[in-house]
């Protein structure tokens, strides 16, 4: 199995080619080894990827894209309520509503953390009467200059 090297002084992102050298569908798709002299490139949709060790054998896109697979053992409960939501439509899958559930959690953890430093913040450094004011005041005529 060979791995791409360093591309020594061609720029990432531009591999010398004529035109009869644009990839094919399939390149685009799996991504496509070219050589040149000593150096190795993976040619994918006009970008190529150098100075960066891939397995040549694998397509050049499943680095970036493929995701991870876990193992998750839930109650017998949960899961037969998981399985109705395929049912009725809301998932296409088990594994699609167990990422939604993930990617919620995720982002209500992402929000907590978000609202926790703004508290942190105003604690640290309250508003003061002034600025409460001047922000009603300009509340009160952005919401008088709609066109309701």
């Amino acid at each position: 199995m060979g791995t791409l090297r360093e591309t020594g002084g061609v720029k990432p992102g531009r591999l010398p080619h004529v035109a009869s050298q644009r990839p094919t569908l399939q390149a685009l798709i799996q991504g496509e080894q070219r050589s040149t002299g000593s150096h190795s490139f993976i040619h994918f949709a006009g970008v190529v990827a150098s100075a960066t060790i891939i397995p040549i054998s694998i397509p050049f896109w499943y680095h970036a894209l493929m995701s991870e697979q876990i193992a998750v053992r839930l109650p017998s409960s949960t899961l037969r309520q998981l399985d109705e939501l395929v049912r009725s439509g809301s998932f296409a899958s088990r594994a699609e509503g167990v990422r939604t559930a993930v990617d919620r959690l995720v982002e209500q953890w992402r929000q907590e953390q978000i609202d926790a430093a703004i508290v942190a913040g105003y604690t640290r450094h309250p508003q003061t009467n002034d600025e409460v004011a001047a922000a009603e005041i300009t509340a009160i005529r952005s919401i008088a200059e709609e066109p309701w």
